[in-house]
């Protein structure tokens, strides 16, 4: 008896450590695009803001709604970079 129960835990974690490996996710090489969106909450009485970057260039267009008689519709508008 005493002879088993040596070779059963090392067999109990060897199986504890093979599952373990199995259930990681994999890893994935995953680049970060080009464009970012970003989101900013609003207050109260405001709704949220989106950003959208450019992470080369560092070009920044905000959310903006564009209305043309009685149709209302969102587009992007470069935000222009500081002086």
């Amino acid at each position: 008896m005493r002879e088993k129960l040596p070779w059963a835990i090392v067999i109990f974690l060897g199986l504890m450590l093979a599952f373990s490996q199995a259930q990681s996710p994999g890893r994935s090489e995953v680049q970060v695009g080009r464009y970012q969106i970003v989101t900013v909450p609003g207050d109260a009485n405001d709704e949220p803001q989106a950003f959208k970057i450019d992470t080369v260039t560092g070009k920044t267009w905000g959310k903006a709604y564009l209305i043309q008689g009685d149709v209302k519709s969102v587009r992007w508008a470069v935000i222009p970079d500081p002086k």
